[in-house]
């Protein structure tokens, strides 16, 4: 002790093989980011060629008439002759785990609801069986 005051200890050296082992960590992250970065890219890409394919579609639902496409149609007269709520959601009545049926009730009843609301289709049912469950 000089002058009265404690001096520390010496500061440790760095752990070499922690500094190595973090430096080896970082690149695996930094190169698991690009691929995703990557492959994100590729999936969001699109040719003019992609887009016309999309465009001649058969099975397109968009009437420029207005009228309800199929799908609407038979969503709108399942609702009006069922009685029981799986089956108007069009859902399988059991489920292994809670979570999942309740998952899938709402994933059909919110599909369910845009098909036959009666803004989003123009078929003449569409109110009353919005309405009708």
């Amino acid at each position: 002790m000089q002058n009265g005051l404690a001096t520390p200890e010496a500061t440790p050296e760095p752990d070499n093989a922690r500094i190595a082992a973090d430096k080896a960590r970082q690149a695996a992250e930094a190169e698991a980011a690009a691929a995703a970065a990557a492959a994100a890219a590729a999936a969001a890409a699109t040719t003019d060629q992609d887009i016309k394919d999309d465009d001649d579609d058969e099975d397109d639902d968009y009437d420029p008439a207005g009228k309800a496409s199929k799908e609407e149609k038979a969503a709108i007269k399942r609702v009006m002759k069922a009685k029981k709520p799986h089956t108007i959601l069009g859902i399988d009545e059991t489920y292994g785990n809670p979570l999942e049926k309740k998952t899938a009730v709402l994933k059909a009843y919110r599909y369910l609801g845009m098909l036959i609301h009666p803004d989003f289709t123009n078929d003449p049912d569409a109110e009353d069986a919005f309405a009708s469950k």
